[in-house]
Protein backbone atom coordinates (compact mmCIF):
# COMPACT_ATOMS: atom_id res chain seq x y z
CA UNK A 1 0.00 0.00 0.00
CA UNK A 2 1.41 3.38 -1.03
CA UNK A 3 1.61 6.26 1.40
CA UNK A 4 -0.96 8.19 -0.66
CA UNK A 5 -3.51 5.35 -0.55
CA UNK A 6 -2.90 4.84 3.16
CA UNK A 7 -3.35 8.57 3.85
CA UNK A 8 -6.58 8.66 1.85
CA UNK A 9 -7.95 5.65 3.71
CA UNK A 10 -7.19 7.18 7.09
CA UNK A 11 -8.74 10.49 6.03
CA UNK A 12 -11.89 8.72 4.81
CA UNK A 13 -12.22 6.73 8.01
CA UNK A 14 -11.68 9.80 10.18
CA UNK A 15 -14.42 11.62 8.24
CA UNK A 16 -16.82 8.70 8.78
CA UNK A 17 -16.06 8.66 12.48
CA UNK A 18 -16.56 12.42 12.75
CA UNK A 19 -19.94 12.12 11.05
CA UNK A 20 -20.98 9.32 13.41
CA UNK A 21 -19.99 11.42 16.39
CA UNK A 22 -21.98 14.38 15.04
CA UNK A 23 -25.07 12.23 14.54
CA UNK A 24 -24.69 10.76 18.03
CA UNK A 25 -24.49 14.26 19.49
CA UNK A 26 -27.37 15.82 17.56
CA UNK A 27 -29.95 13.16 16.74
CA UNK A 28 -33.08 12.47 18.70
CA UNK A 29 -34.81 14.13 21.62
CA UNK A 30 -32.86 15.08 24.70
CA UNK A 31 -34.28 12.34 26.94
CA UNK A 32 -32.39 9.90 29.13
CA UNK A 33 -32.64 7.08 26.57
CA UNK A 34 -31.12 9.10 23.72
CA UNK A 35 -28.49 10.55 26.05
CA UNK A 36 -27.50 7.03 27.08
CA UNK A 37 -27.25 5.90 23.45
CA UNK A 38 -25.15 8.91 22.48
CA UNK A 39 -22.80 8.23 25.38
CA UNK A 40 -22.27 4.62 24.24
CA UNK A 41 -21.74 5.65 20.61
CA UNK A 42 -19.31 8.38 21.66
CA UNK A 43 -17.22 5.84 23.59
CA UNK A 44 -17.17 3.57 20.53
CA UNK A 45 -16.01 6.36 18.26
CA UNK A 46 -13.27 7.20 20.76
CA UNK A 47 -12.10 3.58 20.75
CA UNK A 48 -12.00 3.55 16.95
CA UNK A 49 -9.88 6.69 17.01
CA UNK A 50 -7.56 5.01 19.50
CA UNK A 51 -7.16 2.05 17.12
CA UNK A 52 -6.52 4.35 14.13
CA UNK A 53 -3.85 6.41 15.87
CA UNK A 54 -0.35 4.88 15.49
CA UNK A 55 0.59 6.41 18.85
CA UNK A 56 -2.19 4.66 20.81
CA UNK A 57 -3.22 1.65 18.75
CA UNK A 58 -2.81 -1.92 19.95
CA UNK A 59 -2.74 -3.10 16.34
CA UNK A 60 0.39 -4.08 14.47
CA UNK A 61 1.35 -1.81 11.53
CA UNK A 62 -0.21 -4.04 8.86
CA UNK A 63 -3.53 -4.19 10.72
CA UNK A 64 -3.55 -0.41 11.30
CA UNK A 65 -3.33 0.12 7.54
CA UNK A 66 -6.29 -2.22 6.96
CA UNK A 67 -8.41 -1.18 9.94
CA UNK A 68 -11.91 0.09 9.06
CA UNK A 69 -13.48 0.31 12.51
CA UNK A 70 -14.79 -2.01 15.20
CA UNK A 71 -18.15 -3.76 14.89
CA UNK A 72 -20.99 -3.64 17.40
CA UNK A 73 -24.54 -4.76 17.98
CA UNK A 74 -27.08 -1.89 18.17
CA UNK A 75 -27.27 -0.18 21.55
CA UNK A 76 -30.03 -1.71 23.69
CA UNK A 77 -30.53 -0.30 27.17
CA UNK A 78 -32.59 -3.33 28.25
CA UNK A 79 -29.27 -5.12 28.68
CA UNK A 80 -28.04 -2.56 31.20
CA UNK A 81 -28.78 -3.70 34.74
CA UNK A 82 -28.43 -2.07 38.15
CA UNK A 83 -28.42 -5.02 40.53
CA UNK A 84 -27.31 -5.81 44.07
CA UNK A 85 -23.65 -6.72 44.37
CA UNK A 86 -23.15 -9.77 46.58
CA UNK A 87 -19.70 -9.10 47.99
CA UNK A 88 -17.64 -11.98 49.33
CA UNK A 89 -16.57 -11.10 52.88
CA UNK A 90 -13.13 -12.61 52.38
CA UNK A 91 -12.28 -12.50 48.66
CA UNK A 92 -10.64 -15.66 47.42
CA UNK A 93 -7.64 -15.72 45.11
CA UNK A 94 -8.46 -17.87 42.08
CA UNK A 95 -6.46 -18.85 39.03
CA UNK A 96 -7.93 -17.95 35.65
CA UNK A 97 -6.59 -19.78 32.63
CA UNK A 98 -4.78 -17.92 29.86
CA UNK A 99 -4.53 -18.96 26.23
CA UNK A 100 -0.74 -18.94 25.97
CA UNK A 101 0.63 -19.22 29.48
CA UNK A 102 0.03 -20.53 32.95
CA UNK A 103 -3.11 -19.39 34.83
CA UNK A 104 -2.90 -16.02 36.56
CA UNK A 105 -4.35 -14.99 39.95
CA UNK A 106 -7.40 -12.79 40.32
CA UNK A 107 -9.46 -11.93 43.37
CA UNK A 108 -12.97 -13.35 43.28
CA UNK A 109 -14.77 -10.50 45.04
CA UNK A 110 -18.45 -11.34 44.60
CA UNK A 111 -21.45 -12.06 42.41
CA UNK A 112 -24.12 -10.26 40.44
CA UNK A 113 -27.40 -11.79 39.30
CA UNK A 114 -28.87 -10.75 35.93
CA UNK A 115 -32.18 -11.72 34.31
CA UNK A 116 -32.13 -14.77 32.05
CA UNK A 117 -34.88 -16.16 29.80
CA UNK A 118 -36.26 -18.35 32.59
CA UNK A 119 -34.53 -17.32 35.80
CA UNK A 120 -31.81 -15.07 37.16
CA UNK A 121 -28.23 -15.99 36.38
CA UNK A 122 -25.36 -15.49 38.84
CA UNK A 123 -22.05 -14.26 37.43
CA UNK A 124 -18.70 -14.19 39.20
CA UNK A 125 -17.01 -10.81 39.55
CA UNK A 126 -13.22 -10.52 39.71
CA UNK A 127 -10.65 -7.87 40.58
CA UNK A 128 -6.93 -7.41 40.05
CA UNK A 129 -4.40 -4.84 41.24
CA UNK A 130 -4.36 -3.33 37.73
CA UNK A 131 -8.01 -2.27 38.02
CA UNK A 132 -9.40 0.91 39.54
CA UNK A 133 -11.01 0.81 42.96
CA UNK A 134 -14.79 0.55 42.76
CA UNK A 135 -14.75 -1.58 39.65
CA UNK A 136 -15.11 -5.26 38.84
CA UNK A 137 -14.50 -7.52 35.87
CA UNK A 138 -16.71 -10.19 34.31
CA UNK A 139 -15.20 -12.38 31.57
CA UNK A 140 -18.03 -14.30 29.93
CA UNK A 141 -19.28 -16.29 26.96
CA UNK A 142 -22.82 -16.54 25.66
CA UNK A 143 -24.78 -18.09 22.81
CA UNK A 144 -23.37 -15.54 20.34
CA UNK A 145 -19.80 -16.75 21.03
CA UNK A 146 -18.05 -18.20 17.98
CA UNK A 147 -20.95 -17.05 15.78
CA UNK A 148 -21.47 -13.30 16.04
CA UNK A 149 -18.84 -12.67 18.70
CA UNK A 150 -15.36 -13.96 19.48
CA UNK A 151 -15.41 -17.65 20.41
CA UNK A 152 -13.14 -17.13 23.39
CA UNK A 153 -15.61 -14.81 25.06
CA UNK A 154 -15.82 -11.13 25.89
CA UNK A 155 -14.89 -8.94 28.84
CA UNK A 156 -17.10 -6.57 30.80
CA UNK A 157 -15.94 -3.96 33.30
CA UNK A 158 -18.63 -3.06 35.81
CA UNK A 159 -19.12 -0.21 38.28
CA UNK A 160 -19.47 -1.11 41.97
CA UNK A 161 -21.46 1.67 43.61
CA UNK A 162 -21.28 2.81 47.21
CA UNK A 163 -24.93 1.87 47.75
CA UNK A 164 -24.15 -1.84 47.37
CA UNK A 165 -25.33 -2.12 43.78
CA UNK A 166 -23.44 -2.79 40.56
CA UNK A 167 -23.97 -1.28 37.11
CA UNK A 168 -23.74 -4.22 34.68
CA UNK A 169 -23.98 -2.83 31.15
CA UNK A 170 -23.46 -5.45 28.44
CA UNK A 171 -23.54 -2.74 25.77
CA UNK A 172 -19.97 -2.12 26.94
CA UNK A 173 -18.83 -5.73 26.51
CA UNK A 174 -15.56 -5.81 24.56
CA UNK A 175 -13.31 -8.29 22.85
CA UNK A 176 -10.04 -9.14 24.59
CA UNK A 177 -7.11 -7.40 22.95
CA UNK A 178 -5.61 -10.68 21.75
CA UNK A 179 -8.40 -10.82 19.16
CA UNK A 180 -6.72 -7.88 17.42
CA UNK A 181 -3.10 -8.60 18.29
CA UNK A 182 -2.28 -12.15 19.34
CA UNK A 183 1.45 -11.35 19.24
CA UNK A 184 1.45 -8.85 22.09
CA UNK A 185 -1.62 -9.87 24.12
CA UNK A 186 -2.70 -13.04 25.90
CA UNK A 187 -6.39 -13.71 26.56
CA UNK A 188 -7.85 -14.83 29.86
CA UNK A 189 -10.45 -17.56 29.39
CA UNK A 190 -13.86 -17.03 31.02
CA UNK A 191 -14.49 -19.52 33.83
CA UNK A 192 -17.31 -22.06 33.65
CA UNK A 193 -19.38 -20.02 36.11
CA UNK A 194 -19.65 -17.18 33.57
CA UNK A 195 -20.80 -19.14 30.52
CA UNK A 196 -24.28 -17.94 29.58
CA UNK A 197 -26.48 -20.36 27.65
CA UNK A 198 -28.53 -17.57 26.02
CA UNK A 199 -27.66 -14.79 23.59
CA UNK A 200 -26.34 -11.44 24.80
CA UNK A 201 -26.76 -9.52 21.50
CA UNK A 202 -25.14 -6.25 22.57
CA UNK A 203 -21.59 -4.97 22.81
CA UNK A 204 -18.67 -5.67 20.54
CA UNK A 205 -18.93 -8.19 17.70
CA UNK A 206 -16.05 -10.24 16.37
CA UNK A 207 -13.92 -8.37 13.82
CA UNK A 208 -14.12 -8.99 10.10
CA UNK A 209 -10.79 -10.81 10.15
CA UNK A 210 -12.44 -13.66 12.11
CA UNK A 211 -15.45 -14.02 9.78
CA UNK A 212 -15.76 -16.81 7.26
Amino acid sequence: MTLQVYTCRIARNMLILACCLTVAACAGPQDSESTYERRIIKSRVAKDLQFFDPETTILRPKEVAEFTGLRYFPVDSTHRYIVPFERIERPATVLISKQKSNPVPYQHIGYVAIPGPDTTISLSVFFSDEMESGSGWIPFTDATSNIETYGGGRYLDIELRDDGHAVVDFNQATNPYCVYNAYDFNCAIPPASNRLTFRMPVGEKKPLLLDG
